[in-house]
């Protein structure tokens, strides 16, 4: 995918990709009076008193359409955080979605998700909250650079460590679900990896509750152009992040989106993140975007071929296939469907889809079979090294 490309198609709708901003500079919207610090401090250690700012700003790590996040120093518990704020004169619907996500992150207390800390309104009337700083790098970057042949990064992350990234995403998506949330912007850049593994889900500013009923909060600053919406489809804004819109998002069908719109995400994810490609990768502009994702078949992840790395394994590729399936009925109905199967598929009993899972799956059977029954195997190796000796010695001397 060139860069062109994804500077057209990537940015989310309503809520655009963070960026790293450099160092916080004079005059930044995060004022050292954020909260003043509580818990005294030995003089020895730090000569910074009581009652002095608690939030010492670092540097802005990413501006979206309406907020901006700061990394920031809390001297009370001695900790980086990062502390997220609207920026300029918000709306009364821009405050209500703002609301929205901290609420809603509020909820969800996982591993793989970012918690909230604190919230607040500083004293110059802005809204904040504080959650964690998660150190690492995108998902986004890591494919890249994967897709850029870097040998360190193939050696970080062999597809069996993809699949563990897959795994704690799903597990993430799998907890906002019970909770009835859909988080609907589920993308590489959303996908955090930490130093130790940590695989983190962020960024649920477009969330919505998947409860009959539930108000749907105004999607500020969403395009209204009616081309950016094919035919038949209910006037509304489009919610998402093209690249990885299902086609009921990608129709504007909002009223349509529930759990399976977040599971056709993630098969996007993980196809590109197996196959190191989107999985329409030859569409070139925001409406061709859509119009594929509603009707254009894809290559098989296991069909693609990059210079880079080894075919996908093709239980792997099979497993993707059934999420990115256009009609929602015919995909996983559930993330526990998903996780169960590629719990199934890294386990080696992958259903057979084609003449390589019947060869895979053989060899995998015949291998548990040596696990289970050892001396069994061991003895039949050992008769059929003897028969094979007998068979060779009977032919020299019928030769002779």
């Amino acid at each position: 995918m060139t860069a062109d490309k994804n500077a057209a198609l990537a940015p989310t709708i309503a809520v655009t990709a963070a960026e790293d901003s450099g160092p916080l500079r004079s005059g930044s919207l995060i004022p050292l009076e954020l909260r003043t610090s509580v818990l005294p401090r030995p003089h020895r250690m730090d000569p910074m008193p009581s009652g002095a700012a608690r939030f010492e700003p670092v540097r802005v790590i990413g501006r979206g359409g309406l907020g901006e996040v700061t990394l920031a120093r809390d001297h009370d518990i001695d900790r980086p955080v990062a502390i997220k704020r609207l920026r300029g004169g918000p709306s009364d619907e821009q405050l209500h979605r703002f609301a929205h996500e901290v609420r809603t992150v509020g909820q969800l207390e996982h591993p793989n998700i970012t918690p909230v800390y604190d919230v607040g309104v500083d004293d110059t009337g802005q809204h904040y909250f504080v959650m964690r700083y998660v150190e690492g790098e995108t998902l986004e970057l890591v494919i890249a650079q994967l897709a850029s042949g870097d040998p360190q990064y193939h050696a970080r992350y062999p597809f069996e460590r993809r699949v563990e990234i897959v795994m704690g995403v799903l597990h993430a998506v799998q907890y906002a679900h019970a909770r009835g949330i859909i988080h609907r912007d589920i993308k590489p850049a959303n996908i955090m990896i930490g130093p130790y593994g940590e695989v983190m889900l962020m960024d649920w500013g477009i969330a919505k509750h998947a409860a009959a009923g539930a108000p749907e909060l105004p999607d500020a600053g969403a395009p209204t152009d009616p081309k950016l919406r094919t035919s038949g489809t209910r006037a509304g804004a489009l919610v998402g992040t093209p690249l990885y819109m299902s086609p009921e998002q990608a129709s504007g069908r909002n009223d349509a989106i529930d759990e399976r719109s977040d599971i056709y995400a993630l098969c996007a994810v993980c196809y590109e993140l197996l196959a190191l490609q989107h999985y329409l990768p030859h569409v070139t502009n925001l409406q061709e975007l859509l119009v594929a994702i509603v009707e254009a078949p894809h290559t098989k992840a296991c069909y693609v071929h990059s210079a880079a790395q080894s075919n996908v394994p093709a239980e792997l590729a099979w497993f993707i296939e059934k999420g990115l399936e256009k009609d929602p009925a015919n995909r996983y109905q559930s993330v526990d469907e998903m996780i169960a199967a590629l719990q199934t598929a890294a386990a080696g009993r992958f259903p057979i889809q084609c003449p390589i899972t019947l060869i895979k799956r053989t060899g995998n059977d015949a291998i548990r079979l040596v696990d289970r029954y050892p001396r069994i195997a061991m003895a039949a190796v050992v008769v059929g090294a003897l028969l094979a000796a007998t068979g060779l010695v009977a032919a020299i001397r019928w030769l002779v």
